[in-house]
């Protein structure tokens, strides 16, 4: 009765075995970036980890980008965000085993505007204005971005109402002699530029006074 039941028992173990041998698992795998958060012409490297539960399978790597430009070696890529507007851009990798078992992880990656102080010139930096009379300001502002730029102005310290890139300054109520006319450019991101006139007042020539002289209608005979 022995030699009967060993050999099924054995045929039984050799089916188990069979069964769990031929299940093929598919990799198992997770992503990190350097930066999640970059500003325009950055880069990250992105970084992989992925397995595979049967362990002679061997891996390859598919890394996609929906834009922007992407270097990958295998497990790891560099995504450079030179040329891109500010946004959220994705970046993709799907693994595979050699019996296409695959795996994919995706991480999101914001672009910031890399946003540039505007700039101010004034020049010339000192200009004179007769007493009595007044004159044009301008300043020369840009701003790298492209940005609305909006202007602050002021005489002496005191705020002057004027939002342009312009300035009259008069003399009406301002003493003879030096006076400070500065300007602040600001952009959207309120990032500023300064700058700074000197406007000198010279005093109204003095002019001498006219004389004129007119004569009534007399009537002159000779002999007087």
């Amino acid at each position: 009765m022995r030699e009967r039941r060993l050999p099924l028992l054995l045929g039984s173990v050799v089916v188990l075995l069979a069964a769990g041998g031929c299940a093929n698992r598919p990799p198992v795998l997770n992503c990190v970036a350097d930066q999640l958060t970059l500003t325009e012409g950055e880069s990250t490297t992105i970084q992989s980890n992925a397995t595979d539960p049967d362990r002679n399978d061997q891996l390859t790597f598919a890394w996609t980008a929906d834009e922007g430009r992407l270097v990958a070696q295998n497990g790891s890529a560099v995504f450079d965000s030179t040329s891109l507007s500010p946004g959220t851009y994705t970046v993709s990798l799907e693994v595979k085993d050699k019996k296409q078992q695959a795996a994919i992880c995706e991480i999101d990656l914001t672009v910031g505007k890399n946003s540039m102080a505007p700039t101010a010139s004034c020049e010339p930096s000192n200009l004179l204005v007769t007493e009595g009379q007044s004159r044009r300001i301008q300043v020369q502002a840009s701003d790298p971005n492209g940005d609305v730029l909006t202007y602050s102005w002021t005489v002496d310290g005191r705020a002057v109402t004027n939002n342009q890139a312009s300035f009259e300054f008069g003399t009406i109520n301002r003493t003879v002699g030096n006076h400070r006319v500065g300007v602040m450019v600001r952009d959207i991101d309120g990032l500023t530029a300064n700058c700074e006139f000197r406007v000198t007042i010279d005093p109204r020539p003095n002019t001498a006074p006219s004389v004129a002289l007119t004569l009534d209608k007399t009537d002159v005979y000779a002999g007087d």
